[in-house]
This record gives structure tokens, C-alpha cells and sequence, in this order.
């Protein structure tokens, strides 16, 4: 099978008109192809002819040099559709099947595109076909040009340039790839049973399939599943059966919709130690009835070695006392970037806590409810630790709770940047909690109100800026960019 490359039209301003041949030889890639140049409506396009080779990055290589790169099967999912190859059988390789060069750089070339016409391709490539010694070779070549061969998947997953497989360390990651099938998870079968990490990030499955995502194979070492930002709405009760000794599970970025039917979903990895689920429940699907359904998930899958729960960013104005109690062995549990105004969870499923992170949350102070639940955490845990930067606001109401806040600044790991954001009078806002002079505040602004009114005006704005980080949270490159902006 022959295959006709054609990349994505280039900006003139960025790169120059040019395009190559590919011929079966790679090695002997034409040099010297700058008069080689075709305009379509005023844009530059690329177009060479190979069997097994294709640049791995059909936007960026550097012309300067012979490039090493491989050809992919017809039409693969894991391209862009205008980067995809368009397949062809030698039997109907003709001339019109190819674009010829506008002029000939010299006799040579000449000559190897009018044999190219006489004969046909497939003649034409017969007798450059090289031996067995020459391919190891022009291989060998090729690894030591690009270190990436040596990534480069076994079976169907080889066909697609956004998977690169590992076998050293035995990991495997598609990352933006775009499948739509959930059926690709069956590519690994046979060809990396021992798969020990595995990374399917950046598609649009919607959901997993109703069997095992790995068909009837069982993959007993895969410990590190991270399928985050694939749109997954719906979860299956036997999606992960097959693969009974996850230890770290990543279903970040996602729209999961919980079910009745769904809530066993993590009964087959009884070995769980971390589970991301940041992003995880943005859709505003009746959210009481979610919750009652995520703790019903955690409750049936008895993750009793759980040392790590991420719920961040999910919008939870609210999270019942009960959270932490199916999970006895529950480190850290992250709770950042909801909306969250106070926290009580019951400290006797917290024996084993070291933190808690409540960042960027909607904690203006710190009420009786929490300080309360605090409290009995700091006895009944002494190694509890809180995160807890918010937008605090200090006004003669505020004394009871920064005072208790610095007693209890041990349990605070970000004690010493926590300001009033806003403070009464204003000229105590930024002031660290630690410092600021509780004596000086009063209560002659309304900092709610006064709140509000600062951001009124800006409500149109906000709500266009919203839809925009809506769409932005969408996309499959927002877990990886928040994932810096933590960190």
C-alpha cells in the first residue's frame, strides 16, 4: 500500500513554498527541493509520495535536512483530518494521482519524474525497493536522526502519531488524538499486555463501553489509568473489570453524569490509591442528586487503601460530613477551587488525614461550623494540615475568627499569605491576617454589598468571560495548562 502525504497548507510568511518526494529509498530523500512549489488560491502546499514514512510532526520539520519520519494507515483517527494521508493501491497509482513540481531543479530530477510517468509508481519504486541489510540500516539511521522511533507503537496504535509507546518503562500515551471509538483501548491486546502506565488524554469518547474497556484480555500490571479530558459522560459498571490493580486512576476534565446503574463503577479496583476526579462533575445535572450518587460510587467500591481524593474544581457550593468515611486510609483530600463558604466533615473518618486544601474557594471568613470542625480535627488529628487562601474580608465582625485563626496557625500551611482582600477601612486591605490590627477595623462599609457594587457593571463582561473559560475548560490542553497554573 502506497500513500499519498499531504500536510497542512503552510503560512507563506513562515515557512517557504516548498514540497519533496518520498521515495521507497527514504534514505535518499531529493535534496536541493526548493523549485519544488505548488500554489493553491495563494497558499503553499507540501505533497511527497511514501510507503512508510510520514514527518511525525506534519507542521513543523526542518527542510534544511533529510528527515526521518513514517507514513500511517488510511485515514487514522489520531490526525487532523487535513493532516491525514490519503491511501491508494499501486494498482491504481496513475499520473493524475500526483502534483509535479512547477519547475526541475536540475536533470536528475528531471529524469526520475518522466520515469515516474512511462512507468507508473509502483515499477518505478520495484527497483529502488531496498534489501533487508539496507532497511536495518537506513533504521538504524533513522533513531539515531529521531530518538522518537524508538517510541513508536507495535500494531493498530502505530498508525497514529499521537501515540508514543515505551516499552522500557512499559507506558503508552495518546495524547490528543482525537478517537471517537472507545473500541481503540483494544488496540493494546496482544501487543502490551504488560502495560504498566496508560494514557488516553484529549479525545471525545462521551463515554465507556458497557464490557470491560479492554475486551475479554486482562491487563493484571496496568497500575496508572489516566483517562482525563475525553468528554466521558457516562461510566459503565464494567468498564475497569480486567484490569483489577489500578492503583492510581486520573478521570479528570470530564462531564460524568452519575447513574443508578453506574454506581459499582469502581467495585473492580479494590487497589486504588489516588483518584483524580478534578473537573470531573461540571455539568449542572442535579447536583444534590449527584452527590448522593458519588458517595453512593465511593461506598460500593470499598477503597479502603485510598490515600488521595482530588475533587477540585467541580463548583460544589456544599459536601456532606459523610465524604471522607469511605476511605479509613484518606491522606489528602483537595477540595480547591469550589465554592465552597465553610467546610464540617466528621473527624472520626479523618484519623489518618495530613491535609486538606480548601484554596480558592468562597471563604469570606471563617464561621462557627467551620471553626468548630477544625478544632475537633487539630485533637482528634494533631498532624492535619489546612490550606486555606481565600478572599477573606476584615471588618469589625472579624476579631473572633482571626483570632482563633492565629491559635490555630500551626494546622495552616499557608498562614503567612493570608490577607484581607477587602477590609474596613480600605486602607487595611492586603493586610496579612497575622498582622493586621483588629482594634482599627470597623463596620462603616459593607464589604458584601460594597462587593457587589464594584462588579456590577463588569456583570456583562464577566458572564462573556465566563463562556469563554467555559469553552477554554473544554478543551483537552485546560487540564494540562491549570495543571502548570497549580503548580
Amino acid at each position: 500500500m502506497l500513500f499519498l502525504c499531504e500536510g497542512l497548507s503552510f503560512s507563506s510568511v513562515r515557512w517557504e513554498a516548498v514540497f519533496r518526494f518520498c521515495l521507497f529509498s527514504h534514505s535518499s530523500l531529493l535534496e536541493d527541493s526548493d523549485g519544488y512549489k505548488r500554489q493553491n488560491n495563494g497558499r503553499t502546499e507540501k505533497l511527497f509520495v511514501c510507503p512508510q514514512w510520514d514527518p511525525p510532526s506534519p507542521r513543523h520539520f526542518p527542510f534544511g535536512a533529510v528527515p526521518r519520519f513514517r507514513c500511517f494507515s488510511p485515514s487514522p483517527e489520531g490526525m487532523p483530518f487535513s493532516d491525514r494521508p490519503r491511501p491508494f493501491p499501486q494498482q491504481s497509482v496513475t499520473r493524475a494521482s500526483l502534483f509535479f513540481p512547477v519547475q526541475f531543479p536540475n536533470s536528475l530530477h528531471a529524469l526520475l519524474l518522466l520515469s515516474v510517468l512511462f512507468f507508473g509508481v509502483p515499477k518505478f519504486l520495484e527497483g529502488l525497493a531496498p534489501s533487508q541489510k539496507e532497511r536495518q540500516r537506513q533504521m538504524r539511521i533513522g533513531f539515531e536522526n529521531d530518538p522518537n522511533v524508538q517510541f513508536q507503537c507495535r500494531g493498530a496504535l502505530g498508525e497514529f502519531a499521537a501515540c508514543l509507546c515505551n516499552d522500557k518503562s512499559n507506558e503508552i500515551a495518546c495524547i490528543n488524538a482525537q478517537f471517537v471509538d472507545n473500541a481503540v483501548f483494544h488496540y493494546l491486546n496482544g501487543h502490551y499486555d504488560s502495560v504498566e502506565q496508560l494514557t488516553f488524554h484529549g479525545n471525545n469518547f462521551q463515554e465507556l463501553p458497557e464490557g470491560p474497556l479492554f475486551g475479554s484480555h486482562s491487563l493484571d500490571r496496568l497500575r496508572v489509568l489516566n483517562i482525563s479530558a475525553n468528554y466521558i459522560v457516562n461510566l459503565h459498571r464494567n468498564a475497569l473489570r480486567g484490569a483489577p490493580n489500578i492503583e492510581v486512576l486520573d478521570l479528570s476534565n470530564n462531564e460524568i453524569v452519575l447513574s443508578e446503574e453506574n454506581v459499582n463503577f469502581l467495585s473492580h479496583s479494590p487497589r486504588l490509591r489516588k483518584l483524580f476526579l478534578r473537573r470531573a462533575f461540571t455539568s449542572p445535572h442535579n447536583r444534590i442528586v449527584q452527590f448522593a450518587l458519588m458517595l453512593k460510587l465511593f461506598e460500593k467500591a470499598d477503597l479502603r487503601r485510598l490515600e488521595l481524593l482530588d475533587l477540585s474544581y467541580n463548583f460544589f457550593t456544599s459536601v456532606p460530613s459523610q465524604l471522607p468515611c469511605p476511605f479509613p486510609s484518606l491522606r489528602h483530600l483537595d477540595l480547591r477551587q469550589n465554592l465552597l463558604e465553610s467546610l464540617s466533615l466528621n473527624v472520626s473518618c479523618l484519623a489518618h488525614i495530613g491535609s486538606i486544601n480548601l484554596e480558592r474557594n468562597s471563604f469570606h471568613s471563617l464561621d462557627t461550623q467551620f471553626r468548630t470542625f477544625a478544632t475537633e480535627l487539630a485533637s482528634h488529628s494533631p498532624l492535619a494540615q489546612l490550606l486555606l487562601r481565600n478572599s477573606f474580608y476584615c471588618d469589625c465582625s472579624s476579631a473572633q475568627w482571626v483570632q482563633w485563626l492565629r491559635q490555630h496557625s500551626a494546622m495552616v500551611i499557608d498562614y503567612r499569605f493570608l490577607i484581607c482582600s477587602r477590609a474596613s477601612p480600605q486602607k487595611y486591605s492586603g493586610s496579612r491576617l497575622s498582622e493586621v490590627p483588629l482594634a482599627h477595623l470597623d463596620c462603616q462599609m459593607d464589604l458584601v454589598s460594597s462587593a457587589r457594587a464594584v462588579l456590577l457593571p463588569f456583570l456583562p463582561s464577566v458572564a462573556s468571560l465566563f463562556l469563554s473559560v467555559r469553552a477554554l475548560l473544554r478543551s483537552p490542553m485546560a487540564f494540562l495548562w491549570m495543571d502548570a497554573f497549580d503548580h
